[in-house]
């Protein structure tokens, strides 16, 4: 059965894993969806993302869904430095 995957991951020099200078976060309809609010380290990489424990974050077809990275006042991410946030999993068909 294929899991419910998030990555999410900096490319660039600097970056400490939970200093808060990068700050993922999930949402659903505008809220923040819970455990996955302050993600302070890295999920994952370019090409597999990390399994999302309690069977995932479920979400129906009309739902909107963001993932976003605040990044901190003093942190500049560098010249070629990338971000990158994806979700992975796998849909019911609407009934």
């Amino acid at each position: 059965m294929a899991r419910s995957k998030i990555t999410n991951v900096y490319t660039g020099p600097g970056f400490f894993e939970g200093s808060g200078d990068l700050i993922w976060r999930i949402r659903r309809d505008g809220q923040f969806v819970k455990n996955y609010d302050s993600i302070l380290v890295t999920f994952g990489d370019v090409q597999n993302g990390r399994e999302v424990l309690g069977g995932g974050i479920l979400v129906s077809s009309t739902q909107l869904v963001e993932y976003t990275v605040d990044v901190a006042g003093g942190f500049a991410p560098g010249p070629g430095t990338n971000i990158y946030c994806a979700f992975s999993g796998y849909f019911w068909p609407k009934q």
